[in-house]
């Protein structure tokens, strides 16, 4: 299983990815997903955690200024998105703000059954 968030000019797609292995349907990653999901809406998510995710967030993020394509893309990135390449200087301190209460916060808005559009690619074996 695999999350992605890629910034867009129109935010508001996070996908998550379940490759089956094979004697499993795309209904039971489904299900699988969905359990996860309930775990963790369920969980008492510690500040720990969000320390983690954060720390996580700002290696990448510093990461991505390690070769001219980076800058220059990063560059690009802020400017076409936000309208100003200089607010990147603040995307660190905006990170480490981020609180336990926010996580909770949107995990319980955007995290719904109800909000969430479900793809399966289901490959056919060749039989001949």
């Amino acid at each position: 299983m695999d999350s992605y968030f890629t910034w867009h000019i129109n935010p508001g797609l996070f996908e998550i990815v379940v490759q089956m292995n094979p004697g499993y349907s795309s209904l039971d990653g489904e299900k699988f997903l969905d359990k996860v999901l309930a775990e963790l809406s369920g969980r008492k998510l510690k500040q720990k955690d969000v320390n983690r995710a954060v720390n996580i967030l700002e290696t990448d993020f510093i990461k991505g200024f390690q070769t001219n394509n980076g800058c220059a893309h990063s560059l690009g990135l802020w400017e076409v998105l936000f309208g100003d390449y200089s607010k990147l200087t603040n995307v660190l301190e905006e990170y480490r703000n981020v609180t336990l209460e926010d996580v909770i916060r949107v995990f319980s808005e955007y995290f719904t059954p109800d909000k969430k559009t479900v793809v399966w690619l289901d490959i056919e074996s060749d039989s001949s």
